[in-house]
């Protein structure tokens, strides 16, 4: 017995459309994302079991009121999501490098003037770190200003007399500026300072080492310092040098900390400018919600419309509370926000 072959191929039978309503339309929208799908499958039940909806149409409406309301917690979590997305790239910016122009310096504009950009240049200035460096870790502010409050003590020290109440930290800060002032306000010979602290002779590299300011002073050079610069300068010339590098040391840790002690406000501020949204996005959104709203409310009312009609005998309809939501929004909506 042979067995009779055919090119033709059964095709399976083409599926009723209407099976397909569950999934195009309501619980099983292909309008909400694979990944809603299941929330919304339970949100859109209980709007059904809310309203009470009996029949297809009823359930129908009821699915299109639970669209809309789904939308609109939508675009609420888009708004969240934004926020949240603007914050990140505000403080991204924080600890990027930053080029900036035209910066006051700090000694000449007061720091309640400066804007945050501007504070973080000052103290990026003061501090010999960078912006970034210093967004991720603001102690490094203090630790600088107690060294200009060491650095402060330190000439006042000096201008009492008092060098042996100076720490080796202390001399090693003093001993540049005093060097480099020495030999260019006081035209000092760099081989002579040399002599003075090597207590003789002197290479020529020890020399060249004092013109490049390029020496560590120790504790017991720098009375030969302070001699030769008494002599050079005078001991009033003196005193007055080393009264303005104590102010200046102390005011710089002084605006250092009114400087820190500010960025928390200027931080909030920006970030609050940073996140708000434009005005066009603001008037899309609003739209976009307006749209939704008359969806959903027009919905409840073609719903209340209905169940009214299969109960004419109701006593109170201002008892259901599908009727107090189809009643809350007016009949007239505008196209814009106001």
């Amino acid at each position: 017995m042979t067995t009779k072959t055919t090119d033709q191929t059964t095709l399976p039978p083409l599926p009723d459309p209407r099976a397909m309503n569950g999934v195009r339309h309501g619980i099983l929208s292909e309008l909400v994302p694979a990944w809603e799908r299941e929330g919304y499958a339970a949100h859109a039940r209980a709007i059904r079991e809310s309203v009470g909806a009996t029949d297809y149409l009823q359930e129908r409406l009821a699915d299109r009121a639970a669209l809309a309301l789904w939308r609109l917690d939508r675009v609420a979590r888009w708004e969240a999501a934004e926020l949240e997305a603007d914050h990140r790239r505000f403080h991204d910016r924080l600890r990027s490098k930053v080029v900036t122009f035209g910066l006051p310096d700090v000694e000449s504009a007061p720091v309640d003037a400066l804007s945050l950009r501007d504070s973080l240049a000052a103290l990026a200035r003061m501090t010999g770190e960078t912006e970034a460096a210093l967004v991720r870790d603001l102690e490094t502010v203090e630790l600088v200003a107690a060294d200009r409050d060491r650095e402060a003590q330190a000439w006042e020290a000096m201008r009492e007399g008092d060098l042996e109440r100076l720490t080796t930290d202390q001399v090693e800060v003093v001993g540049v500026p005093l060097l480099a002032d020495l030999q260019n306000e006081w035209d000092a010979d760099p081989a002579r300072l040399a002599r003075l602290m090597c207590g003789g002779k002197a290479s020529k590299q020890d020399a060249q080492a004092v013109a490049d300011w390029d020496w560590t002073v120790e504790p017991q050079e720098l009375p030969p310092l302070v001699a030769e610069a008494v002599r050079l300068a005078g001991s009033e010339a003196w005193s007055a040098w080393l009264l303005r590098q104590q102010l200046k040391a102390s005011r710089e840790a002084q605006q250092l900390r009114a400087v820190l002690a500010r960025l928390p406000d200027l931080m909030r501020q920006e970030l609050l400018q940073a996140t708000e949204p434009d005005t066009k996005r603001l008037e899309k959104v609003a739209r976009y919600e307006a749209h939704l709203e008359r969806v959903l409310y027009r919905a409840l009312r073609e719903l209340q419309a209905m169940k009214d009609a299969d109960q004419p005998d109701l006593a109170d309809p201002a008892q259901s509370s599908l009727a107090a939501a189809a009643t809350i929004q007016p009949d007239r909506w505008p196209d814009t926000p106001q």
